[in-house]
């Protein structure tokens, strides 16, 4: 069976694989229909940071590379686009790294520092009687509707908790001083 023929943007060449037959082109890219494996990409390099696919795009609405269900629904499980965005279905994994310095983000230490404006349990308490969520966290209407960003959301946990547990110091601080207060009466 000779299906249409599928353009692969590879090593900086173009090449036509036709379905059908197993091929190989430049002796690193193998279609193989009807096994286990549909297509093999063996690239074996002799220096660091090379590629063993390569796709260029020029527009971030591009889908650079999609992943769909081989029945008749074509739903997509897995996309790349032109700008990076990954959309995937379900993803497991066993580490997932982010790296602050690349996303730009800060991490919420600075709730220790003298200046930071930390919120009072009073505070907190009254936010949380007005708007039914924590404070910096978005509300489960927004979630539900647009979802959420992890690393934002990592960060804004791990800042309430800096917040939440130099309270409890505070709170422990005013325990101690009124158990020892009611000791010496």
């Amino acid at each position: 069976m000779n299906y249409r023929a599928l353009l692969f943007p590879l090593f900086s060449a173009l090449a036509t694989v036709a379905f059908g037959q197993p091929q190989t082109v430049n002796g690193t890219l193998t279609v193989q229909p009807g096994s286990d494996i549909g297509l093999i990409v063996d690239q074996h390099p002799t220096g660091g940071y090379q590629f063993g696919i390569l796709l260029k795009t020029e527009r971030d609405d591009t889908k650079a590379f999609s992943l769909l269900r081989s029945d008749n629904s074509n739903a997509t499980n897995f996309t790349i686009w032109g700008n990076g965005v990954v959309n995937i279905r379900k993803l497991y994994a066993e580490e997932v790294e982010v790296r602050p310095d690349a996303m730009g983000l800060q991490w919420p230490d600075y709730v220790f520092d003298d200046c930071y404006d930390r919120p009072t349990i009073e505070d907190v308490q009254r936010f949380i009687e007005a708007n039914h969520h924590l404070p910096l966290l978005p509300p489960a209407a927004v979630v539900e509707d647009k979802g959420y960003n992890v690393t934002n959301v990592i960060t804004q946990l791990l800042e309430t908790i800096e917040v939440q547990s130099l309270q409890i110091i505070e709170l422990n601080e005013r325990l101690k001083a009124v158990e020892a207060e009611q000791t010496c009466h």
